[in-house]
């Protein structure tokens, strides 16, 4: 398992990506805690308590810095 602490920060802008069957949508969000085995974040036009872990929706969540939208 990895360490989510390693790879997020509290106050870290993130991107959400869901993709719902033929279409994608990409949410904006803040990171609240982190924690080894997983992340709160702040993603305002869902909720402000989304819970992400590895091996259920991690793969879902990107940093911010690190994405590009096309």
């Amino acid at each position: 398992m990895t360490d989510l602490t390693h790879l997020f920060k509290i106050g870290e802008n993130i991107k959400y990506v869901v993709n719902d069957f033929d279409e994608k949508k990409i949410y904006d969000g803040t990171v609240k805690e982190v924690a080894a085995d997983h992340v709160l974040v702040d993603i305002p036009e869902i909720s402000d308590h989304m819970w992400f872990e590895e091996g259920m929706n991690l793969d879902m969540l990107y940093s911010a810095y690190n994405f590009t939208e096309k």
